[in-house]
């Protein structure tokens, strides 16, 4: 089994670190469309 070797883990986890922060999107256009707080609207909720 390939995962039973630590040099291929460490390649593998290698690669993937590398791969995440070519593809982590900009700072100013991952705040527009990812804010931290939103408000999720209650279907159910009626005002009286």
């Amino acid at each position: 089994m390939a995962w039973s070797s630590p040099g291929l883990r460490l390649l593998t986890a290698d690669i993937l670190r590398m791969t995440a922060t070519w593809i982590e999107p900009k700072v100013g256009n991952y705040e527009k469309k990812n804010p931290k707080n939103f408000l999720i609207p209650n279907p159910f909720y009626v005002e009286e």
